[in-house]
């Protein structure tokens, strides 16, 4: 996973890791595009988006440049995995639109904890963006129905991770609009679940996508339809995570942070992992609790490259 938020990644720099992939039998790109610090998309019918929410309008994709990316990845083997994350993590989508995001002066300093807003909703201008937003990521990804083999063309990432729900109930304005649906300000479950709901419209008409979520998802005790994925992410109890997502039939994927997270180190919340703990990572050691039924059910593993503390650089730099 390489992180296009923090840090945008020129199209020529995605390539490069494309051809390295190809080299070493890697089999999937996940491109996590949005997050709070931008959302580096060309996006057609709301055009603030680029010329608001990303760094620059030159810094952005168009649904061409990713379909044109998406051909080069399946011509080497590669699959693309695009994520718009929602519905935390969306920060910028304020700068381009007002009432997207929810208003809470206390996350000021730490704008990674804003989340959407329900309050936009009305006359369903959030379902637009979203429907618009996530359709353009998705010209990453092959068709559903193409000739690429296995799940992983009908996927596409959906984020739900540390989702602040006090930032939800400090805002009167989404506080109204949860109790003119008949839910308190602490039905903030209730708000989580319609939020993913949205995103999963998005996905799923016209484009018929099932999604993967980060594990917040299934701790959340949200209800994922059938074809959802759980990518687990936490390093300390990674594996008793593992092994209740894996017995409620759920899908999953591993990423565990406290080994396959390569922004640790740099990044001063996570501590630095040798490369001989990355490389011995083991889904299922010998003292694993994954029962051996469940373990089929594993889809993978994928190392993950957050960006706050990584940028990028061109040959010889």
């Amino acid at each position: 996973m390489l992180d296009t938020s923090r840090h945008f990644l020129p199209l020529s720099f995605l390539r490069s890791q494309i051809d390295a992939m190809e080299l070493v039998k890697l089999n999937v790109l996940h491109i996590h595009i949005s997050d709070a610090q931008s959302v580096p998309l060309n996006v057609p019918e709301f055009p603030r988006i680029a010329s608001h929410a990303a760094y620059d309008p030159a810094a952005t994709y168009t649904a061409a440049d990713l379909a044109a990316l998406a051909q080069y990845a399946t011509q080497r083997g590669v699959l693309l995995l695009p994520e718009i994350d929602l519905p935390g993590h969306a920060f910028q989508f304020e700068a381009a639109y007002a009432n997207l995001t929810a208003n809470c002066p206390s996350l000021s300093g730490n704008i990674n904890n804003v989340p959407l807003s329900p309050v936009s909703e009305i006359g369903g201008f959030l379902q637009r963006v979203l429907n618009a937003t996530i359709g353009v990521a998705l010209s990453a990804a092959p068709e559903a129905d193409s000739s690429v083999d296995g799940p992983d063309a009908s996927w596409v990432h959906l984020g739900g991770d540390e989702v602040v729900d006090y930032c939800w109930k400090d805002d009167a304005a989404v506080v109204a609009w949860m109790r003119a649906r008949g839910w308190s300000q602490d039905d903030t479950g209730k708000l989580y679940q319609w939020f993913l709901e949205r995103g999963w419209e998005a996905a799923s008409v016209p484009h018929r996508r099932h999604a993967i979520h980060w594990q917040d998802a299934f701790d959340a005790g949200a209800v994922l339809p059938e074809g959802s994925v759980i990518q687990v992410w936490r390093g300390e109890g990674s594996d008793q995570e593992l092994a209740s997502v894996l017995a409620s039939g759920t899908p999953a994927l591993l990423s565990n942070s406290d080994r396959w997270y390569l922004n640790c180190g740099d990044n001063p919340t996570c501590s630095y992992a040798s490369w001989q703990s990355v490389y011995e990572n083991e889904p299922f050691p010998a003292n694993s609790t994954v029962p051996v039924n469940d373990r089929h059910l594993l889809l993978g593993g994928e190392a993950v490259l957050f960006g706050e503390y990584a940028g990028w650089r061109t040959a010889g730099a």
